[in-house]
């Protein structure tokens, strides 16, 4: 009777793993992609490249965290099958998916007009994903998070600052003084506080 149980309970701590990495990977390519009305001709392969990089980062995630409880290859298959499935399963490691999803999804969203708050929340998920992407492979939790905590803060202030200047009409030449002010303290206390890191 403990068999089963015992045997879902791999999976079920290895789906809790891959979880929020699929949904903020899943957010980051639908927040990029609407709407597609309007953007220039390239959005279509780059949603196309954007959903595929980021199911293959997904699949990738599962080979590595789950590394060690799938099956040995071997008995009645044939030599040629099994050395290829190796090397799928070890190119499919190597490649990094993440990465391509990434540079699919800005590139997504630079093919949309300018719209600076939806760039700076697309940019947020993206660290996010980045961020679950990394926990998620090596199973640690949150809680190391917390020695980055100002520095992940400071760069969410960044980003709120550079909507802010982005979405300001510039009402003359001295009206933008402020703003480059705070950007400039911004910027010293962003640096302040990777130094120690």
């Amino acid at each position: 009777m403990s068999g089963p149980a015992a045997g879902a309970r791999p999976g079920v701590l290895l789906g809790r793993r891959i979880a929020p990495v699929a949904v903020l990977a899943a957010v980051s390519v639908v927040w990029a992609a609407v709407p597609m009305q309007g953007a220039l001709p390239g959005a279509r392969p780059a949603l196309i490249v954007a959903i595929g990089s980021a199911a293959l980062s997904l699949a990738r995630l599962g080979l590595v965290v789950g590394a060690g409880r799938a099956p040995e290859l071997a008995g009645d298959f044939p030599p040629m099958l099994v050395g290829a499935t190796r090397w799928v399963l070890t190119a499919a490691r190597r490649i990094p998916w993440a990465q391509g999803m990434i540079i699919a999804v800005v590139a997504l969203e630079a093919l949309h007009p300018a719209r600076p708050w939806h760039t700076a929340v697309l940019g947020l998920l993206l660290v996010g994903y980045l961020l679950a992407l990394r926990l998620a492979e090596t199973g640690v939790g949150t809680s190391v998070l917390r020695r980055q905590a100002p520095l992940l803060a400071t760069g969410a202030a960044l980003a709120a600052l550079s909507i802010g200047a982005a979405v300001l009409p510039a009402a003359g030449p001295g009206s933008s003084g402020w703003l480059a002010a705070l950007a400039a303290a911004a910027a010293v206390v962003a640096a302040a506080l990777v130094l120690p890191i």
